[in-house]
């Protein structure tokens, strides 16, 4: 349908992300895919439900919410 460019916030860090819009019954929410993760220099522990980075010096841990879009 379209793309869109938002905001993403992980944890203490932004990144303007390109979002394509489609149109369709589908099981997750958003797919983050190999360019943000390049960028924001992350390692999504898939196991633990998390993504680790770097953040002013310090290792940061950030959980995957399960429900991030509560109505």
């Amino acid at each position: 349908m379209g793309t869109i460019v938002f905001p993403l916030k992980v944890g203490p860090r932004t990144l303007h992300t390109l979002f394509h819009v489609i149109e369709g019954t589908l099981q997750y929410n958003i797919l983050l895919r190999r360019p943000w993760i390049d960028e924001m220099k992350c390692v999504p522990y898939t196991l633990n439900q998390c993504i680790k980075f770097i953040h002013e010096g310090k290792l940061t841990c950030v959980k995957i919410n399960p429900k991030p879009l509560q109505y």
